[in-house]
């Protein structure tokens, strides 16, 4: 299941959608399958800039991970993702019952 950001309830239609190969513009809110080939490429989305940039991936693949209140990359983030939690965007704590 996925979590649609624009009503905040989970969605197994919406997880379906990302199967198939597609991905959210976090600028228009679309689906679009064209942000999902970009991915596939190792490109990330700069959240700061909007830009897409491959270095933020070569960083991703490293085991870091962005955190969103501070804008720094961790390690420590991505650790506890690993563990199976999961950021919650309306608390802004990290939550295994989301995951």
């Amino acid at each position: 299941m996925c979590r649609d950001l624009k009503t905040g309830a989970w969605s197994p239609w919406l997880t379906r959608i990302l199967d198939l190969g597609m991905c959210r513009d976090l600028k228009t809110g679309a689906w679009s399958p064209w942000l999902t080939r970009i991915l596939d490429l190792g490109m990330c989305r700069d959240l700061k800039t909007g830009a897409w940039n491959p270095w933020l991936t070569r960083i991703l693949d490293l085991g870091m991970c962005r955190d969103l209140k501070t804008g720094a990359w961790s390690p420590w983030l991505t650790r506890i993702l690993d563990v199976g939690m999961c950021w919650d965007l309306k608390t802004g704590y990290w939550n295994p019952w989301l995951t």
